[in-house]
């Protein structure tokens, strides 16, 4: 019952959002750009999200083996994409890391034994805390950019950033406090396979190749609508709204998505329904991205995994 109260508010939470957001924005523009986009931008920006999976698939693949739970990449790609799909269709954003986490623990490890619950999720646990780290530093440099031309675009990026590195600790936090190993052995387990020997350096990278890849998603989706959004603008400023999505509010960051946007875009002197029309397209962009995810879900996980 608590489950369902919760998706239910997630619901009301990203409606009553976005409602707010179409209340203070000229609401008939945005509607006006979302009904001319360009199908070729919307199609290089789904290429652009595929190529995003093959990062994130990759992450998740290394750190399974740095904590000696190996998946195959082929296996870390379907169900990348079945995490996907599930956060973009269900009202929680935890659906895609628990489907992540309970499939991988039934596979095997490398002695036979089966990978098990609990080092499964602190897998899926540390590869997400391992993006969210670089796109909280990716919105810091974009807050950075910010600050010397707006001090409001300041005050909104530094809160931005400031909300997700308060998540990042807290999700650390509670992570190590009810893991099985202890937080002594979660804190060496996060060492083993997001710093030492080189990993650190690896993340960082595949990491930032992923918060560059959603911004030229963002990029993609303001040519689609004819929003006149520099390239070098949507490097500043899509990890920042990005940063905005980790509120546990909405579905898939609707309403939230919507509202930095236009605060961003009015911040900077832009049309704040431009903001809100590229934010949609980016949200519909993603959605169309994450559906070979459905034919994962609806593919028997036993050929998949003969298949892996």
């Amino acid at each position: 019952m608590k489950r369902h109260a919760l998706s239910a508010a997630r619901i009301v939470g990203a409606l009553g959002v976005l409602t707010l957001t179409f209340y203070f924005v000229d609401a008939k523009a945005a509607l006006d750009k979302l009904a001319n986009l360009e199908a070729k931008w919307l199609a290089l920006g789904i290429l652009l999200s595929v190529a995003n999976y093959l990062v994130l698939a990759l992450r998740w693949w290394h750190v399974a083996d740095r904590l000696g739970a190996p998946l195959s990449p082929r296996r870390a790609l379907a169900d990348y994409y079945l995490a996907g799909f599930a956060n973009q269709a269900l009202p929680t954003g935890l659906a895609g890391a628990a489907l992540r986490a309970v499939r991988h623990a039934r596979r095997q490890c490398p002695n036979g034994e089966p990978v098990g619950a609990g080092k499964a999720l602190t897998i899926v646990v540390l590869e997400r805390l391992a993006g969210l780290a670089v796109l909280a530093l990716a919105a810091l440099i974009g807050a950075a950019a910010l600050a010397s031309s707006n001090p409001m675009l300041a005050a909104i990026s530094g809160a931005t950033v400031f909300g997700l590195s308060a998540v990042l600790l807290l999700v650390f936090s509670l992570a190590a406090r009810r893991s099985s190993l202890g937080r002594a052995g979660f804190v060496t387990q996060a060492r083993g396979a997001l710093v030492s020997r080189g990993a650190w350096l690896h993340h960082l990278g595949i990491s930032a190749c992923s918060v560059v890849l959603l911004c030229l998603g963002f990029y993609c989706a303001a040519r689609a609508g004819h929003v006149d959004v520099s390239l070098v603008r949507s490097l500043i400023v899509t990890p920042i709204i990005l940063a905005s999505m980790v509120i546990p509010l909405a579905i898939a960051g609707w309403g939230v998505r919507e509202a930095a946007a236009a605060a961003l875009f009015s911040a900077m002197g832009l049309d704040a329904a431009s903001g809100v029309a590229v934010s949609i397209s980016f949200g519909l962009i993603s959605f169309a991205a994450s559906l070979p995810g459905a034919l994962v879900w609806l593919a028997p996980e036993s050929r998949m995994s003969s298949e892996s």
